[in-house]
């Protein structure tokens, strides 16, 4: 007969992808138990119906049985829980007894994948070999129960959660059933945290509700309404999609997930990571459809602390994309290396593949040169895969070379491989496909640090995963999903020349792919091929109308272009798809604005707040907005508020500094100006302003170098060159004033603007005076005040004729009081 452990694989191989769950696992094996009783009803039970009264000496359940059973078994093997039956009683397990025994000594139970000596563990459920032998001696002794005063008690567990009873249980907020079609379906469902105010989350639970057809789950954190509007946009529960919102974020930078066999963790209160209220939990389930409609609705508990977080672990993954297994290789390998460029502490790792892989190494080499293993697997399980956390944190200096290497088996004698006869298998997220990652949980010893690695990390990751795409369009050049794709990488890589032919391509294989249009427009805007941009834009929006995002993006095109109505058209076409549409709130926004319709302008920035309250350009234009009505006090909370959400915001801090210097706030006005300039320190205009505001305060000489190093920048700039010529002209300190150097630039200005403009020839005027030049100091004097009383200014032309008359009595004006606003072209 043979064994159980090679009837249970051989059964799993013919099963098709959802064959990975712990039920399917263990229904197997009953059903295999239930042939092997029937082949022994015939034979003596014997020794196995004994139960003697004097157990001395003799290894009986109660006494030495029960401990092992109740701290490697009873997780699982307890009524509600994943295993089909229980062996808390006597009873349960001695009908079983004789399997137990066979499946403790192949070790297929309890499941314990890592190998002795390469890495400690916590919770390791390995049986020793004591163990092992012990439950040999009670069977081959008569599966004696023993006196009931050995038995130690029972473990206690809360029904459904093996950590215990959560502190918060959420679930989906409807169940989803899945369809009895035949490829993986991915599918994210969105569920509200229900906080009312921020709380810690030590570790979680999950509890996917079908496991037979759940592949796995992922879970994130999105603060924001974008993954809620998804869902809202799509008819069933959830919305579909391997990619999440862009706005959904691994939480705390954590790795938070269920695979089969994976069991939860209870967590380090010092690596507990925030749950803000008004989030929403974004979990992903990759389903198996079973061939009949399953109904889900998982759940999620959450076990928080009081204890903020102290420490930031960040996940590392080691691993290939480029995977190419030819039907046959039994021993394909595929490794990795990453060095560390900081010191860390070792917490955690999690080995995930699919069902070819056999053998996984993964080792880190010190800059000393010493070798440590940190995981060895030589006959690796996908029914049991888990996250392995380290009895102590692995120290690992910066430096340390991390290398892994996993091995994959092909073929046909590979007694868990799902096809026969073997096919080719490539990368891919899909059951059917195969996959090589290796998770490493990592503490730096700081967020600096932290940074440094994250930058390296990425960089490695980007680079794995465009080598991936690339390898697989070799070998699929007219999939046009993946030149799409590929493209999409391209643009992140700022490789616009790759990624346009990548869109091209893939439009050449599927001219009706909306995405790869919008795509491709993007790129043709960058190069200012406008009418190219729009047609693809046109092609878009023909083949899916309601594609918001085009039709957006089309409005922003005819803008740029200057044709207002047809932006407005578009901007309107994509708010009837989407009302919420943040984007096409703003933009109309913008046009209203430009068209003079501050009230709907207004509307709009407002309405686009109402979606997405942190969005820093709608602030800082209704903040503008606000100031020209003279609503300076909400002028300044926008405007704030926009800076708040984009602190780099230099227009922000432009703005701001422009509004509280209409309100007379000059050092604050003067702060928020330096601010942009540090920002955006080529920005002559910001220059000019903070020279403007320091006039105002009094500090000529700083403000002198400001508009010098403006004309040094740009000559022709008009207004520094005046309120130059003014304050060279005007001041009161002789220390400051030059006669010469003021008619120069007055004179450059006044030619430069034809000699109309009264505020530059009163600037002319002074210059003139201070230069001692008297005669054209009056006639330019008397000039000006003729053009202001034409133009109707006539507290101006009031102004100069007191100047005047002190030109005529052969005497310089000069200022005691700062007079730039009067003197400053506007």
């Amino acid at each position: 007969m043979p064994s159980l452990a090679a009837i249970v694989d051989k059964k799993l191989c013919r099963i098709r992808g959802f064959a990975c769950h712990i039920a399917t696992v263990w229904v197997l094996l009953l059903l295999v138990a239930s042939q092997v009783s029937s082949v022994s009803q015939g034979e003596s039970t014997g020794p196995a119906e004994a139960t003697p009264t004097d157990t001395a000496g003799s290894v009986t359940f109660t006494r030495d049985i029960a401990p092992i059973v109740y701290r490697h078994c009873v997780s699982c093997h307890r009524p509600g829980e994943s295993a089909p039956f229980s062996l808390i009683r006597y009873r349960d397990i001695k009908k079983r007894a004789r399997q137990v025994v066979e499946v403790t000594e192949t070790r297929f139970m309890p499941p314990w994948l890592p190998e002795p000596g390469h890495g400690e563990f916590r919770g390791e459920r390995r049986l020793t070999d004591a163990d092992i032998q012990l439950i040999r001696r009670w069977v081959e002794e008569g599966i004696l129960e023993g006196a009931a005063a050995d038995l130690p008690p029972a473990p206690k567990f809360i029904e459904g959660w093996m950590l215990g009873e959560p502190d918060l249980v959420v679930a989906m907020p409807e169940p989803y059933t899945l369809p009895p079609q035949k490829t993986d379906v991915f599918r994210n469902f969105v569920i509200a945290a229900s906080l009312t105010s921020k709380r810690y989350v030590q570790t979680v639970d999950m509890r996917p509700g079908s496991a037979l057809v759940i592949h796995h789950a992922e879970l994130k954190v999105d603060p924001t309404r974008e993954s809620r509007m998804l869902d809202g946009e799509d008819d069933e529960p959830g919305f579909e999609g391997m990619v999440m919102s862009l706005e959904s974020r691994n939480p705390g930078g954590r790795f938070v997930s269920w695979t089969p066999g994976k069991v939860p963790f209870t967590g380090r209160p010092d690596m507990a990571w925030p749950l803000e209220p008004g989030s929403d939990l974004v979990l992903q389930l990759h389903m198996l459809p079973s061939g009949k409609p399953e109904v889900i609705r998982s759940s999620i508990g959450f076990y928080f602390t009081d204890t903020p977080p102290t420490r930031l672990p960040i996940n590392l993954r080691l691993g290939s994309k480029v995977i190419d297994i030819a039907p046959g290789e039994e021993n394909y390998a595929m490794n990795d290396t990453f060095v560390l460029p900081i010191d860390v502490e070792l917490v955690s790792i999690y080995p995930h593949a699919h069902y070819l892989a056999r053998d996984m190494q993964c080792r880190a080499t010190l800059p000393d040169g010493t070798t440590h293993w940190l995981i060895r697997i030589k006959d690796w399980d996908f029914n049991w895969q888990d996250e392995y956390h380290y009895r102590h944190p692995i120290l690992l200096p910066r430096g340390t070379r991390i290398w892994m290497q996993y091995t994959y088996d092909n073929s046909s004698g590979n007694k868990r491989n799902p096809n026969q006869p073997p096919r080719r298998i490539l990368w891919g997220p899909q059951t059917s496909d195969e996959m090589g990652d290796l998770w490493l949980q990592v503490l730096p010893r700081n967020h600096e640090e932290a940074a440094v690695l994250q930058q390296a990390y990425r960089k490695k990751e980007f680079a794995a995963t465009v080598a991936g795409l690339e390898y697989a369009v070799r070998v699929k050049p007219d999939d046009d999903d993946l030149h799409y794709n590929l493209g999409i990488l391209y643009v992140t890589a700022g490789r616009t020349i790759q990624a346009r032919e990548a869109f091209e391509r893939a439009l050449a294989l599927n001219s009706g792919s909306a995405s790869a249009h919008y795509q491709l427009s993007s790129l043709l805007t960058q190069r200012d091929e406008l009418d190219r941009a729009v047609a693809h834009l046109n092609d878009a929006v023909r083949i899916d109308p309601e594609f918001s995002e085009a039709q957006n993006n089309l409005g922003h095109l005819y803008l740029k272009m200057g044709n207002r109505s047809q932006a407005v058209r578009h901007f309107q076409l994509a708010l009837t798809t989407r009302p919420t549409f943040a984007d096409a709130h703003y933009n109309l926004g913008l046009v209203y604005s430009q068209q003079g319709e501050l009230g709907k302008a207004a509307r709009h920035y407002q309405k686009a707040l109402d979606q997405k309250p942190d969005y820093a350009e709608a602030h800082n234009n209704l903040g503008v907005l606000r100031a020209g009505t003279g609503d300076i006090e909400r002028a300044v909370h926008h405007l704030e508020l926009a800076i708040a959400s984009k602190p780099e915001f230099a227009e922000a801090h432009t703005n701001l500094g422009g509004v509280l210097a209409t309100a007379g706030k000059w050092e604050e006005a003067e702060l928020q100006y330096r601010q942009a300039l540090r920002l955006a320190p080529e920005d002559v205009g910001i220059r000019y302003k903070t020279g403007t505001v320091l006039e105002s305060q009094g500090k000529l000489g700083e403000a002198i170098e400001f508009y010098r190093e403006v004309l040094h920048r740009n000559p022709a700039f008009l207004r520094a060159a005046n309120d130059l010529a003014w304050i060279l002209a005007t001041a009161s300190d002789p220390r400051i004033r030059d006669g010469k150097v003021a008619v120069r630039w007055a004179e450059k200005c006044a030619a430069a603007m034809g000699n109309e403009v009264p505020e530059v020839l009163d600037t002319l005027a002074a210059a003139y005076a201070e230069a001692g030049q008297y005669p054209q100091a009056v006639s330019m004097a008397g000039k000006a005040i003729k053009l202001a009383r034409a133009n109707h200014q006539d507290q101006l032309a009031n102004q100069m004729e007191k100047r005047l008359r002190i030109y005529t009595a052969g005497r310089p004006y000069h200022v005691r009081v700062p007079e730039s606003a009067a003197n400053s072209l506007q």
